[in-house]
């Protein structure tokens, strides 16, 4: 009796070893992937950083902008004029979400024109643009004469009786296709001397060929609110 139940215990402590053993390597597992995992984003995210870098560079060799590379872990920043008269800055963005505990970085694109419209105005889409453009002194609404005009679009003026004759069908047209564009919030904002495009992006903007083609949409979209001369 004594022999079988010295075996019974030697038994059961076994198999309560081998759960132990089983409980440590899942967690051994666990805390692994979750090691790999951050490793991994972590890596990906750099790898990103370095290739708009080296995208950011190449463009401001190729049109004289001038270039800040930024530390091993910041965003570069590049400005400069790519058209004539049209300033374009390059940079990245750190934005406060609604929660007030969370933050997204977007990179953006800022094309500033020696130029802008009578009436003075500002357009968007994007909440926290459209909050933005709220919070300028800009006091009537303007609602443009176009059928496929964004719903969500809010577009105010200092004076929309000065404006209307401007916003002709190709300028509402561009305006529409830029608010519409994709991953992309955007926004106009002008008076009668001065013209601001901005686009914000999750995109890392990190291919030059595409970047180049991005620039060259905004510039279609400036050049054609751009007012006749004489």
């Amino acid at each position: 009796m004594t022999c079988k139940c010295w075996r019974t215990r030697w038994f059961l402590r076994m198999i309560r070893e081998k759960q132990e053993r089983a409980h440590v390597n899942i967690w051994v597992v666990i805390w692994a992937l979750i090691a790999i995992i951050i490793l991994g984003s972590s890596g990906w995210s750099y790898w990103l950083l370095f290739r708009q870098k080296n995208t950011w560079a190449a463009l401001s060799r190729k049109y004289s902008m001038t270039f800040v590379r930024g530390g091993l872990s910041s965003p570069p920043e590049a400005k400069g004029l790519m058209r004539k008269d049209l300033l374009v800055t390059l940079y990245t963005e750190q934005q406060a979400l609604r929660d007030g505990r969370s933050q997204r970085y977007r990179n953006v694109i800022l094309i500033e024109a020696p130029f802008g419209l009578p009436g003075g105005g500002a357009v968007a889409t994007a909440p926290a643009l459209k909050a933005y453009i709220m919070q300028q002194k800009l006091k009537e609404d303007f609602t443009p004469d176009a059928p496929q005009w964004p719903k969500e679009a809010l577009f105010r003026t200092l004076n929309a009786a000065l404006l209307a004759p401007n916003m002709t069908p190709d300028r509402l047209k561009v305006l529409q296709t830029l608010l519409n564009m994709p991953n992309a919030d955007t926004m106009v904002i002008f008076n009668e001397q001065t013209l601001f495009l901005r686009l914000e992006t999750a995109d890392p903007l990190a291919d030059l060929k595409k970047l180049e083609n991005l620039l060259n949409k905004l510039f279609t979209v400036v050049d054609t609110l751009r007012p006749a001369v004489g």
